[in-house]
Parts: structure tokens; sequence; C-alpha cells
């Protein structure tokens, strides 16, 4: 079963949908059932485009090759598969509150796996390789829309049904010179992407695997371009499809080892290959060290490591191959490179009791190794990890999580020695990913809304999470969403967008934006107010909205609806007139984000009647306000209009010391604030059936 671990680096959730070469449209949700962050969206995101340029330098300044010079042209970005993705861009606010908002395409984009662009205006996606799916019918790609993800054209490369062969997922990248490069079953082919014509196509050596047994599961690259792939194999005369073949077969481990090719950029002819040792199923890692190009392995108990040179491979005598086991634990994925060393984390072939470790090798001493277990106190009864780290060479940092332990931790890796910085409580099967620049990094993941560990058997909704990645403080959640495609990650896109695929075949588009905040200090008064806002049924103190603080002003904002702070009142002295200006203000400076008439139609909010000569209390007070209100870390678009669920009352009647000629002044704070329902309330849209690889490890620990 050792092999098999490797094999497993994602353990996909499928569902049954259909498929064909036209568009495939989904049935669409009832409003009920749509996630809240996407009833909040209400249509394609844009995200930022003023940062696109910014981007674009970006992405030109980098060292990133072979790979065409944009923010997503690789599956985890870079050769040394870091998911580090530095040109990208997190839109939400880094101390205060933020905000999800949602898209989901209508259209089915069967068993999706990654998503790669061409530049801001172009994206494509890989898709139906997931055998296990009986609607999977072989491996498409697709260029979308980037807001609607509406299908411009899709070319199925093959019918796996009808060739009777092994359905199993390949990848889809973006080379240097711009080129589609997809490799699928046991070919590798040239995708023109304007049109989606098939521009060269190469069958690819299986060695002593049959054709229709054999699959590469992706590909890497050198520098120079040349593309190094591997074989996984189906044991001969199974007839079982995808992931299964791994699990389902009568002797799974009864397969010839994989071989390993180097093929053209270019010509896409096979320069060179060589037979490995045993099948290997986790991804190769390429990386260039000391002026030589290597390629890193993982095989069912030790690393190995490959050179490339003069057009041919030669097993690295001087490195390894590294045990990296320890009793009890399983297999692990693909590997990561940071800086010298090379990273992997065990326990991705199966559960086990055994807390899973994260394992260093330097790249110039292979006896060199670091192993630490970071969630071992954690007394977890099962560890399971089928995805790899990500890492961070610029903060020596190594985000590991585990599934069974239901735990994320940063670990950081400094000269030779392991230690954890940090570790939150989340459950993810997936990667993670990590975006921004060196000092402000934020890595993305999903949380999977289980309790125990027999739970992973069958969920089918996760969230994604938005963490510092300096201190793991959490900085945004969406809500729950269909469940993600696993063994994959959440893809950053331009103007700090990024892409979740969903089980049932369907891309998600996300935005976080802060949510909206006022500040403004008030002038001299001896009134005082206290405001409250609240959910209808909820208890009175559960949200507020009116934060005091320390230097003077206060805040006005959206608070979200997990959000518990205490009741904090507005000091006497403070100027009630000029909260009503506030709000004058604010409705002038988002004009169409909140909808204040809409929703006093509604007899939601009351909306203050005052006179013209009261307009500008303050002013006509002689008081004076120290500072006009902004708005800080505003959200951009998308915003729409929509009732108000939340409103704002007066607790205290106030009428202002001021000269007797002045109106008496009718005081409400108006806010809007979208819906929050209970997640657990909510039925999600598009509900998965849990893969059964998952479930077969599982079973009934």
């Amino acid at each position: 079963m050792g092999w098999m671990a490797a094999a497993l680096v994602a353990v996909l959730a499928l569902v049954a949908c259909s498929e064909d070469n036209k568009p495939a449209v989904g049935p669409r949700a009832s409003s009920d059932s749509i996630p809240a962050d996407e009833h909040a969206a209400a249509g394609p995101l844009v995200g930022d485009p003023t940062l696109v340029a910014a981007e674009r330098t970006c992405v030109t300044d980098e060292t990133n090759a072979p790979w065409f010079q944009t923010i997503a042209a690789f599956e985890v970005h870079d050769s040394n598969r870091t998911h580090l993705y530095d040109c990208a861009h997190f839109l939400g606010a880094s101390t205060n509150a933020n905000q999800v908002f949602a898209y989901s395409s209508e259209q089915d984009y069967i068993t999706p796996y990654n998503i790669v662009d061409r530049g801001p205006n172009e994206l494509y996606i890989y898709g139906g390789g997931y055998g296990d799916n009986p609607a999977a019918s072989g491996s498409f790609v697709s260029r979308v829309e980037p807001s609607t993800f509406n299908e411009v054209w899709r070319r199925v490369l093959i019918n796996t049904h009808a060739t009777n062969e092994w359905n199993y997922p390949g990848v889809l990248n973006v080379l240097a010179d711009g080129t589609l490069v997809v490799i699928y079953g046991y070919h590798i082919a040239k995708i023109d992407p304007a049109t989606g014509d098939v521009l060269a196509r190469t069958t690819l050596p299986t060695g002593s695997s049959a054709p229709g047994d054999t699959a590469y599961n992706g590909y890497d690259a050198l520098p120079d371009g040349t593309i190094v792939a591997k074989t996984v194999n189906r044991q001969p005369g199974c007839t079982e499809q995808g992931f299964s073949a791994f699990l389902n077969c009568p002797d799974p481990t009864s397969v010839p080892p994989s071989v390993l090719v180097a093929i053209d950029p270019t010509t896409l002819a096979v320069t060179a290959q060589t037979t490995l040792p045993e099948m290997m199923g986790g991804r190769i890692t390429t990386a260039t060290f000391n002026g030589s190009n290597e390629i890193y392995l993982p095989g069912a108990t030790k690393l190995y490591r490959y050179s490339y040179a003069n057009g041919s491979f030669t097993a690295d005598p001087a490195w390894g191959p590294v045990p990296y086991l320890m009793e009890g634990q399983t297999a692990g994925s693909a590997v990561a490179v940071i800086g010298d060393y090379v990273v992997t984390m065990t326990n991705g072939g199966g559960p086990t009791s055994t807390p899973m470790s994260v394992v260093a090798v330097s790249q110039a001493d292979s006896l060199q190794v670091a192993n630490l277990q970071p969630f071992a106190s954690a007394g977890a009864k099962n560890s399971f990890i089928p995805s790899m780290v990500s890492v961070d060479p610029e903060n020596d940092r190594v985000y590991v999580m585990d599934a069974g332990a239901g735990k994320l931790a940063g670990v950081d890796l400094k000269n030779g020695q392991l230690s954890v910085a940090w570790s939150q409580d989340q459950t993810t099967l997936s990667f993670t990913t990590l975006v921004g620049p060196k000092d402000r990094r934020v890595l993305v993941g999903t949380d999977i809304p289980v309790k125990f560990f027999n739970g992973l058997k069958d969920y089918t909704t996760e969230q994604v999470v938005w963490r510092d990645a300096a201190s793991g403080n959490e900085l945004a959640r969406s809500s729950q969403l269909p469940k993600m495609t696993q063994g994959i990650l959440v893809t950053p896109g331009y103007a700090g967008l990024q892409y979740f695929l969903t089980a049932d075949g369907h891309i998600i588009g996300l935005q976080v934006v802060p949510q909206l905040r006022l500040r403004a200090r008030l002038g001299e008064d001896d009134g005082a107010v206290r405001a409250r806002s609240r959910q209808p049924g909820m208890p009175e103190e559960d949200v507020l909205d009116v934060e005091q603080e320390g230097d003077g002003f206060f805040e006005l904002g959206r608070v979200g609806p997990l959000a518990r702070p205490p009741e904090i009142p507005i000091d006497d002295g403070q100027q009630v007139a000029a909260v009503i200006a506030a709000f004058d203000r604010l409705e002038l400076a988002i004009d169409g984000a909140l909808d204040l008439r809409g929703a006093d139609g509604l007899r939601r909010v009351v909306v203050v009647d005052r006179g013209a000569d009261a307009a500008d209390a303050a002013d006509a007070l002689g008081q004076e306000v120290i500072e006009d209100v902004v708005q800080q870390e505003v959200a951009e678009p998308p915003f729409v209009a929509r009732p108000a669920d939340v409103f704002v009352e007066e607790e205290e009647a106030v009428r202002t010391q001021a000269p007797a000629r002045q109106p008496h002044q009718l005081i409400e704070m108006v806010e809007m604030m979208e819906r929050a329902v209970e997640e657990d309330r909510r039925q999600i849209r598009g509900v998965a059936e849990p893969f059964v690889g998952v479930a077969a490890f599982i079973g009934d620990l």
C-alpha cells in the first residue's frame, strides 16, 4: 500500500452530473439554497481593476521560468511547488472585519482540476479527468470569461468510455511562449489559446504498463522549458476508474514501476526516459541547485533525486534515497523546495494513529534531515493529510495541516531546524495558497465543518478561510460553499480575485473586501447617546455597530454576524448632530450601495426628519466638526441595493443643549447590514456525494 499513499496526493470528492461538447448549464438553485456570499454579490465579481497594471508589472519582473509571465500559469505557481503567489492581492483589511463575496458559474465543468490564466482577460480550466464519476468521459480544456465564467470554447481531448482506457487526472499549464500544454492519460497536447485547436499531440511511453492502464499525473518543467513528467499505473486487467483503481482493484500494488520522461516544449518530442525504482504517485518537483537540474520524487518510504543533464536522467548517487517515515506513518505527498531544503509531509497514504511529520532534507547533504510532529500534542486518534505543504522561502516558513487532527500550522525552518510558529484549528484535505508581498503574506485554505474524523467521509460543504500568514490570525471566512475538489488549491487571479473549483463542477469567484466603516470626531456637547444594531429575532446585545476609540474617534460600521463586541456607549460631550451629518455623507458617498429609501419603504428604518436649516446641525450649533467623515478601507463594488435586515434604534433620547431657536433633533442612526443566517440552517446548492476514496481510507476509525 506504500506507493498507493503517494498516488493519493489528491483525494477527490465527485458527483454525478452531465457533460458534452457544448457548454453545460447545471440546474440553478433556489434562492434559499444559494450560499450567503453569493446572495451578497448577486452577480459577477471584478475585484479591484486599479491593481491590474501593477500586477502585470510584478509578474513581468519576477523570476518564474519557464512559465508564462502571469499570476497563475502553473498549477501551483512555480516549478518548486511553493504555492506562493506574491504578485496576487488580498483585498481585505488586515486589522478590521472583512466580508466575502462569491459568484458561481452557471455552466458545469465536470470534475474540475486546475485553472490557469494568460493575463487578466484570459482564463482556462482543465477537467473531466476523474473517471470515478461516470459523467466524466475524459479530459477537456475550456476557455472561460474571467468574470462570468461563461464558456468561450471547449476542446474535448478524449472519450475514455469509447477507448476503454483509464480516466485519471493530468494537468493544464501555460508555457513561457503563452502556449497551453495539457497532459492527460498517456498523451500530451499543445492547445491554441484563441480557438482551442490542437496544435500538436504526442503519445508518451508507458514502459511495461499497458497504455490503457497508464496515466501521466501532471508535469513540471526545468528553466530551459524542458517538460518533465512521470506515469502512474493501474493494475493490469482492472477496470476501475480514477482514484478508485488504487482502492478497489484486486491487488492495486501489483503494478509496473513509473516511467520518467523529458519532453521538448516546442515539438513535444520525448528526448529522454528512464524507469524508476517503483511506482511513484506524488507529483514531480524540479529545482536548480548549484547549477544542476534536480528532480525530486516521493517514494513509498524514501525520497529520490534524479539529475537531468545532456539529454539524460541520472539517479543522484550522492543524495539519498532518504528514508523519511517514522514507524506507523504512511507515505507523503509531493515535495516543495524552500531555499537549500526540500520539504514534505507524511500520512498522505491513509489514516494512522501516528501523528504526521513535516520532513526537511538538505539539498546539499541528504544526511541532514529535520523531522517535526507539529500536532503530536493535539491528542488526535487519527492523522491523515493527502495534500502537500506550502512554503515561503523569503520568510523561512512551511505551512502544514492534518485533517485527522483538524489542525493547520506555520512551521519555521531556520538553520536546519523546524519549530512551530503558530497553530490553529482548521480541517482541510486540500492545498493551501500564499498571496501577497513578503511582509503581508496571506494564507488561504479551506475549512471542513466536521467535529469528528468520520465526518470526512460524507461532508458536502466547506468554507474558505484567509489568515495572516505571520501570526495565523483569521482575517476573513466565507459562508459555507459546496465542497471544493480535494487535493487542489484556491487559485489567485488578477484584481484580487480567487477561484474555487467545486466538486459539483462549478467555478466560484471570491472577493474579500473590508466591511464599511466610518470614522468621525465630534464637536463638544453635553448630550449623550448610546446606539445599538440588532438582527430581528436576536438578543439586543448580540451585535453592535458603535465602537468608541481611545483617540476621541468613534466608528460606525457593518459588523459581521459572528461578531459579539460588548455594548460601548458614545461618551458625554460628543456632538450628536454630527452623527446625523455622518450618515448624510455616508449616503452620498456610496450612492447605490446602501438603499436607505428602499429600506424605509419596507419600514425597516426611519429616515431622520429635519428641516433644511438643520441639515448641517453641527455648524448651526456653532460646534466644529473636527474631521469630516471618511471611508476607511471602503470596499469597491460589488455592492448591491437590498433591504435592511438590521436596524439601529435610539436607546436614549437626547436633546442637544443648544439655543432655543434650534429645533429638536430626532436622532436615528441608520445602518444597512446583510442578512446573517446561521450556517447550519442554510442548505447549500450543489450537494456532493462523498468520494469513495475518502470513505475507504477513513472507514470506521
